[in-house]
């Protein structure tokens, strides 16, 4: 494309091919794999694989807390209830679904949960950067307001053995075009994001991947992980990485007058740039997109890996009548060749798929920030359900996620045949 010129482009994205077995016995083999925490309990009424899989069942049926969920299972046929494990007609109370949820581990959970999600077969290659995952974190609202009294409580009135308030912070990763999550690990606080986040990638296969991030995640040794595990990275750029950011300003800004006269250049030597503008309409209002990128400063900035650097523009007309714009500026290990304006502005919209598509949803949708579960390993195991249900209903091909849940509601046999649920096997 000819220096600064401009075309039209829309940026979409279609899933690849991912075939994962949407069956209720596979999750239910998942589970039975798992350490149950109540194993040395003698005369034990309830297997674990059993309890795991009503919850999925009933959060599949818009049921979404461990009241629901528990009165759900109590109100289904015997059939149902053998089916998912249950020797009788009896059901676990809430009080038991609270007391396993803050013990169980979550380490074996989430592994189990990527290995099932993102099964790595033997001789497939991806194209590289064919395939986007996204980094970011996660904060459950109402738990950091009970961690914060928790630990107020626990340094007015000491007591022997009493530890800190649980972890309420999840680190993810999601993929852009399936819309399921991967991996995801849990934390302190917003700030150990980073040093989690190795060992956060390192559970999944990097080859012929893309990471994003915000510009927390553009960091040298992260930078460079990635891309020596096989991957790619396009990362924000901001005032955290100050010399890389000024970089690109004065990449991406051309000269004024007064600085040629400066530097006393009459010509100055053009910049290899390629630019592109697309417009969307949606929401009300018409936004308009362009991006520009270089390869100018592959050769002699000092960043790991660095093929191209990108500058985002975006107008948009807000509800007074007001044009508003920001900028955006991102570095990429991806060349031109695997990466060009198209494919880098899908990769950068793409990206907030993780907050749409996921947050949004299990905050929302899913009423996680309401929860009232607060102990132990509790609200991170009810996040991990959330996930497991969100992938099998996007896998699955529904994306109104709302909608099918109130379906699901009124009619359990919609929610068991998303889990190809077959009461005759």
């Amino acid at each position: 494309m000819d220096n600064n010129a401009k075309t039209a482009l829309v940026a979409t994205e279609r899933p690849s091919n991912y075939d994962i077995k949407m069956n209720f016995s596979q999750l239910k083999q998942l589970f039975e794999a798992l350490p149950d925490p109540r194993a040395n309990q003698p005369n034990l009424q309830y297997p674990l694989a059993a309890m795991l899989g009503a919850a999925l069942v009933a959060l599949l049926c818009n049921h979404l807390n461990e009241l629901a969920i528990a009165q759900w299972l109590a109100d289904q046929p015997l059939a149902i209830k053998q089916h998912l494990g249950f020797p009788t007609a009896k059901t676990p109370h809430q009080t038991t679904f609270n007391r396993l949820f803050s013990r169980l581990a979550i380490g074996p959970f989430e592994w189990a949960l990527t290995r099932h999600f993102d099964p790595q077969v033997v001789g497939t290659v991806r194209p590289r950067g064919s395939q986007a995952i996204a980094i970011d974190g996660k904060c459950q609202r109402t738990r950091a307001k009970f961690k914060a009294a928790a630990e107020s409580e626990v340094s007015l009135n000491p007591s022997p053995g009493q530890g800190k308030a649980t972890p309420c912070h999840l680190l993810t990763l999601f993929c852009h075009q399936l819309g399921v999550v991967l991996a995801q690990l849990a934390l302190q606080n917003k700030e150990a994001e980073l040093s989690v986040a190795p060992q956060l990638l390192g559970q999944i296969e990097w080859l012929g991947r893309v990471l994003t991030g915000d510009a927390i995640f553009c960091q040298r040794k992260l930078c460079a992980w990635v891309v020596e595990a096989g991957g790619d990275y396009f990362f924000a750029v901001k005032a955290n990485q100050p010399h890389l950011e000024d970089d690109l300003k004065l990449l991406f800004e051309a000269p004024s007058k007064a600085e040629v006269a400066r530097v006393g250049l009459e010509a100055p030597a053009p910049l290899q740039l390629t630019s592109a503008r697309a417009a969307t309409k949606g929401h009300g209002r018409i936004e308009v997109r362009e991006i520009t990128a270089s390869s100018e400063l592959a050769e002699y900035a000092d960043w790991p890996y660095l093929a191209q650097v990108v500058e985002i523009r975006r107008w948009w007309q807000n509800a007074a009548g007001v044009i508003q714009q920001h900028r955006w500026l991102g570095v990429t290990s991806l060349p031109a060749q695997q990466a060009g304006l198209r494919r880098l502005l899908q990769l950068k919209r793409g990206h907030w798929g993780i907050e749409n598509r996921l947050h949004w949803v299990r905050d929302v949708v899913f009423g996680e920030d309401k929860s009232t579960l607060h102990k132990g390993s509790g609200p991170h195991l009810l996040a991990i359900l959330r996930n497991i249900v969100l992938n099998l209903l996007r896998l699955s091909g529904h994306e109104r996620i709302t909608q099918t849940l109130r379906a699901n509601s009124r009619s359990t046999s919609r929610a068991l045949a998303i889990l190809g649920f077959d009461l005759n096997a």
